[in-house]
């Protein structure tokens, strides 16, 4: 492995290739200054991504900046973008928003934190893109190549620097090594190809092992993250920032207990089986009606009661979302409907 001869380490700063930015461009304004509660100062930035062929936006930054003990310890982040002008408070909570560590997964010092509609940032406006790796990707091809990297070092001004890929770490060829002059606050910065205004790598700071800045190419994350899949409690939001639903989720899906909100404001408190109502459960209507029962593929199906202020309105046998009978007949027959649909939920 060649190495840059005048590489430059995460604590020396040359200002001769330090260059202030003047110009307000989608760069600038998607490159964020992160605050966390112990005054230390990092670089992340947005950059939507793909999610089981959704988009998905996100912050990202190092492990080493936003790691699991920063998000128990601390608990929340300021995020400062667009040059410092607008500020995002994020409480590092994984049922509210995905937030992935790489570091235990791909040995990459990464960490990606969803970015969710609520927070109401303009997609168009902040978020990068990435390089359009192609899928027989060869980190080869990126030696030797003029990167730029915007920062903010030391936690100061906004600032972009500029230098070359020099070679491959040898163990991982995730990992690159650069000559971009750099500070302490740098980590975490977006790395492009000169010219380009696509991410191809997140700046790492000094690699211990051989003291010298170091870059990580972002590609495996991409394909990695295409394939994710939820699971545990969290939330799904409408697009508008409206809660969508609140409960336990399963290869992405809703399985488990759960609130699921409509847009209308109704909603429905109960079980739920692949993605749909399946179960027990309860569902609120802004009429001021309440149907308590059994849901089979998304729909009453089974013995259920409908009341309204206190007073029972129906009661009986439900099928395909459509009331049947009331429960004075042939009660047996609704024993064995629910017992069947009990066996199948």
């Amino acid at each position: 492995m060649e190495l840059c001869k005048e590489g430059m380490v995460d604590q020396v700063l040359i200002n001769n290739n330090i260059m202030p930015l003047s110009n307000i461009t989608k760069l600038t304004k998607g490159t964020v200054k992160i605050q966390i509660s112990d005054n230390s100062r990092a670089t992340g930035f947005f950059i939507k991504l793909e999610r089981n062929k959704k988009p998905f936006y996100s912050l990202m930054t190092n492990q080493h900046v936003i790691s699991p003990k920063i998000m128990q310890n601390d608990k929340r982040i300021t995020i400062l973008y667009d040059n410092e002008q607008k500020k995002l408070v994020i409480d590092l909570n994984q049922k509210e928003r995905i937030i992935i560590f790489f570091l235990e997964i791909l040995k990459m010092d990464v960490t990606l934190i969803e970015i969710i509609p609520k927070d109401n940032i303009n997609y168009q406006t902040y978020f990068l893109l990435p390089y359009n790796f192609n899928n027989d990707f060869n980190p080869h091809q990126f030696m030797i190549k003029d990167i730029e990297i915007m920062q903010y070092p030391q936690g100061g001004e906004q600032c972009f620097s500029y230098g070359k890929t020099c070679g491959l770490y040898p163990d991982n060829y995730n990992i690159f090594i650069h000559n971009c002059n750099t500070n302490f606050g740098s980590s975490g910065g977006p790395i492009f190809l000169s010219g380009d205004q696509r991410v191809i790598a997140i700046h790492k700071g000094v690699y211990n092992v051989i003291k010298e800045n170091a870059g990580i190419f972002i590609e495996p994350i991409i394909k990695y993250l295409q394939n994710y899949k939820r699971n545990g409690e969290g939330i799904e939001y409408y697009e508008n920032g409206q809660t969508k639903f609140v409960g336990e989720f399963l290869n992405d899906e809703y399985n488990g207990e759960g609130t699921f909100y409509y847009p209308n404001g109704d909603y429905y408190i109960g079980q739920f089986k692949n993605g749909i109502k399946n179960g027990k459960g309860y569902e609120y209507y802004s009429n001021g009606e309440v149907f308590t029962g059994l849901f089979k593929n998304g729909l009453k199906n089974g013995y259920g009661c409908i009341m309204k202020n206190n007073i029972k309105i129906k009661e009986g046998l439900f099928m395909n979302d459509q009331f049947i009978n009331n429960g004075e007949i042939n009660q047996s027959s609704f024993q064995n409907n629910n017992n069947t649909i009990n066996n199948n939920v």
